[in-house]
């Protein structure tokens, strides 16, 4: 079929004016090959590229119909997980291992920050008295015994320069209100409370938005056991920085979860030390 032209062209439908165009630039434009404008003809005026085997012909047929992706199915996929998260997922984290006893206890920064807009609990038992977890806790810190959390990641995010203390360090067991814990590249810790073997309170007010508290407290149960309780709680002025709470919490969940456990396996590690070295030391290979 020749192509029409001017006025009569332009009357054709598009398809049409498409298909007769790819017919004469075959004939007129020998070495061009002509099975290429025959696989664009396939495809009508949309010119997708035409792709071979049974995948590309099936995506070619999928590009070539009207259908839309579902987009119900998709959104509600996005809401089950973000009500997972944001209910169950959420509420756990900011308990990881606390009792009841733990949640409702007073510590020591409790004052410090009386309504806050987020503040999480987390509790973890350790097989040793308060006198061998708090000097592993008084000596926290960059250039300092570290945080016992995951150490790649701190000494990544500059705020440690090198792997946690696996002893206790003397040069860093005095601790005193108004001493600032240095943490790297990040904001140094003020101390707002120390009560020796019992309570350590970081007060982070006024830092631009955010106001924070960070707090241990060693709670013994018996003589050789204590409960080993971290409370965080924080305070926002904006919108901003809620939002940017809610973005470093499952961070902060697991970098503190870590911490625990670090200060917790130390300080057993001490205890059968003192009470059976044999057994430190096989615990210790």
């Amino acid at each position: 079929m020749p192509l029409a032209s001017g006025n009569a062209a332009r009357r054709l439908p598009r398809s049409t004016r498409f298909h007769a165009g790819i017919r004469t630039l075959s004939g007129v434009i020998p070495h061009i090959d002509a099975d290429y404008f025959a696989r664009l003809e396939v495809l009508g005026p949309r010119r997708v590229p035409c792709y071979r085997g049974p995948a590309g012909r099936g995506l070619a047929r999928f590009m070539r119909s009207d259908r839309q992706i579902p987009m119900g199915p998709i959104l509600f996929v996005i809401l089950a997980l973000a009500a997972l998260y944001w209910f169950p997922t959420r509420r756990w984290m900011s308990r990881w291992g606390a009792t009841p006893a733990d949640l409702s206890r007073a510590m020591a920064g409790d004052r410090l920050l009386v309504d806050p807009t987020y503040s999480g609990t987390m509790a973890v038992s350790v097989d040793a008295p308060p006198e061998d977890i708090w000097p592993w806790l008084v000596q926290i810190g960059h250039q300092r015994g570290g945080l016992y959390s995951y150490d790649w990641l701190d000494r990544l995010f500059g705020y440690l320069d090198r792997p946690s203390a696996t002893r206790i360090l003397p040069e860093f067991q005095h601790l005193a209100v108004g001493d600032r814990i240095p943490l790297g590249r990040g904001p140094s810790w003020p101390v707002a409370a120390v009560e020796p073997n019992r309570a350590l309170v970081l007060d982070m007010r006024n830092m631009g938005d955010f106001d924070w508290v960070w707090q241990f407290g060693l709670y013994p149960i018996g003589e050789k056991q204590t409960r080993l309780v971290s409370r965080s709680r924080v305070g926002t002025r904006s919108g901003w920085a809620r939002l940017a709470t809610y973005a470093i919490e499952p961070a902060g969940f697991v970098m503190t979860r870590r911490m625990l456990l670090g200060l917790k396996q130390r300080a057993e590690a001490l205890t059968a030390s003192r009470t059976d070295p044999g057994r430190a030391n096989r615990r210790a290979a």
